[in-house]
């Protein structure tokens, strides 16, 4: 029997979302090692997010 363990975090993701508010996001998978032989899968989220701030475009004045 075999528990499963997480992996890495990935690299967060680039900011998405309009002028101002955006959320970005990380992933990690249950495979490090992957549960096996009846082994307990990994515990919590294989998902993080957060928070980040997008640019707004520049208006144009004609």
């Amino acid at each position: 029997m075999i528990n499963g363990g997480w992996s890495q975090w990935s690299p967060w993701s680039d900011c998405q979302g309009l002028c101002g508010k955006g959320v970005q996001k990380r992933t990690r998978m249950c495979n490090s090692p992957a549960p096996l032989n009846g082994g307990r899968p990994c515990s919590g989220s294989s998902v993080q997010k957060q928070d980040c701030i997008t640019p707004c475009p520049l208006k144009k004045n004609n």
